[in-house]
C-alpha cells in the first residue's frame, strides 16, 4: 500500500550471502480495487433457476447448485458445475430463498490448468430491503469470524 492505494511492484530477489537476501523493487503501479465494499468469506450453497445470455433466457430443468465463496454488498464469488460466461446474468437464490438477486458475471476465474474455479459477479438492481438484509448477514459473518479467531487464540 502507498498512500492508501494498493500497489503492484515488479520485484527480483537474489541471495547475497548465507545471511542476506537482496530485494530489488522496480516501478510500482496502483491496482484497481474490484470491490467497493468489505467482503467476507462464506461457505454456503444457493441455487440458480435461470440465467440470461445476451437477449436469451435459459431456464434449468432443476435449479443449479451454486457454492458461495465470498460475499459483499456489491457482489459475490461463487463456484458451480454449470459454466457461465462473462456478461451472463445469473439469478441467485440464497439464504434459504430469502435473497433472490440477479448478478452479472464480471470475471471467470480459472486455475493454472484452465479449469474454472468460480465466477466473480456484481449484483444488479438491489433494493434497499435486500441491501439491509445483506449488510446484516455480512455483519453476522464478521462476528462469527471474530469469535472463531478469539477461540483459536484462547487455545494457545
Amino acid at each position: 500500500y502507498l498512500n492508501g492505494d494498493r500497489m503492484k511492484y515488479d520485484t527480483t530477489i537474489d541471495l547475497c550471502t548465507e545471511y542476506q537476501i537482496n530485494f530489488h523493487v522496480g516501478k510500482g503501479e496502483p491496482l484497481q480495487e474490484r470491490r467497493r465494499s468489505f467482503k467476507v468469506n462464506v461457505d454456503f450453497d444457493g441455487l440458480s433457476p435461470f440465467y440470461i445470455r445476451g437477449e436469451e433466457m435459459f431456464t434449468f430443468d432443476d435449479p443449479v447448485m451454486l457454492h458461495f465463496v465470498n460475499l459483499n454488498l456489491g457482489g459475490v464469488f461463487f463456484s458451480s458445475e454449470s459454466e457461465f460466461q462473462g456478461g451472463d446474468q445469473v439469478m441467485l437464490s440464497f439464504l434459504d430463498g430469502e435473497m433472490q438477486l440477479l448478478a452479472e458475471v464480471l470475471r471467470v476465474q480459472k486455475n493454472e490448468e484452465g479449469g474454472i474455479v468460480g465466477y466473480g459477479c456484481r449484483f444488479l438492481d438491489v433494493n434497499q430491503t435486500q441491501e439491509e438484509r445483506m449488510a446484516r448477514f455480512i455483519f453476522e459473518c464478521q462476528l462469527l469470524e471474530r469469535e472463531r479467531k478469539r477461540a483459536l487464540e484462547d487455545k494457545f
